[in-house]
Formats: structure tokens, C-alpha cells, sequence
């Protein structure tokens, strides 16, 4: 489970049921106590095959701090584009990237969108057919 906290939220495992008004017993991760949280501040967590997952809305459980740390990991891997559902996640570092390159964009022209990874020239290659579609059906 995820436990939500001032600062953010942190991996647990539930260790006790119910306990007393809406409370529940979990042990953090990183600690070694048994803390009673109010239910209300616990979200179920996705087992870690879905931790760099292509589409937040393929997460076994949606959730805020499901997806926030599925962001997270798939940043850190380098990973800066991630799909919602058709619409498009894109968190950029400060530091100069080499997946906007003349190259990487020739990998993505004229793909089919469901063969290609997350990335703005996939949404764009996407939006092309689509139009060029559109287009040609309205007899125009």
C-alpha cells in the first residue's frame, strides 16, 4: 500500500485489520514500527511489473500516488513520455535531451500508434494520420 503523508507518500505493507474508528496498522518499509493511520490515508499499491508501465491507465490500481510513482520511475529511466489513457504525460529535465533528434523522429514517421512507445512525435504521427484520414473520408 502507499501511505499518504505531509511531504508525499511512502511504501508500507498492512499488518493489522480494522482497527478502532476507520484506522488501520501498517509497517513502513524503511521502518521497523507499526503505526495506526487513518484508512483514509492509505492507497492500494501496484505490484512492481507495472512500476514503468507505457499507460497510467493500464495500472492495476489508479490511483495519485500510483501514478506519481510510476512518473517517477519511468523519469528516472529516462523514460520523459508516458500515455494516459490517448492523452500524452511529457516530464522534460533541465538537461538537454537526445530523444527530440532528427533521427528518433524518422523512427516514428508513419507508424501505427499502437506499435510505438510514448512519445510527442507518436502523438504527432498520430494526429497526422488521423487528420490525413478525416481528410480523404469527408471526400475532400
Amino acid at each position: 500500500v502507499w501511505v499518504r503523508h505531509q511531504s508525499g507518500f511512502t511504501s508500507a505493507i498492512v499488518v493489522g485489520g480494522n482497527v478502532a474508528d476507520g484506522k488501520v496498522k501498517v509497517k513502513l518499509d524503511r521502518g521497523k514500527l507499526d503505526l495506526e493511520i487513518s484508512k483514509s490515508d492509505v492507497e492500494k499499491a501496484n505490484p512492481a511489473a507495472y512500476d514503468r508501465i507505457e499507460n497510467l491507465s493500464n495500472l492495476k490500481f489508479i490511483n495519485e500516488c500510483s501514478c506519481l510513482h510510476t512518473l517517477r520511475h519511468r523519469f528516472h529511466s529516462n523514460l520523459n513520455h508516458t500515455f494516459v489513457g490517448e492523452s500524452l504525460v511529457i516530464i522534460n529535465s533541465i538537461l538537454p535531451l537526445c530523444i527530440y533528434s532528427e533521427k528518433i523522429m524518422s523512427m516514428f514517421k508513419d507508424c501505427s500508434s499502437d506499435d510505438v512507445i510514448p512519445h510527442v512525435y507518436a502523438t504527432a504521427q498520430s494526429t497526422y494520420d488521423a487528420l490525413f484520414n478525416n481528410f480523404n473520408d469527408d471526400g475532400l
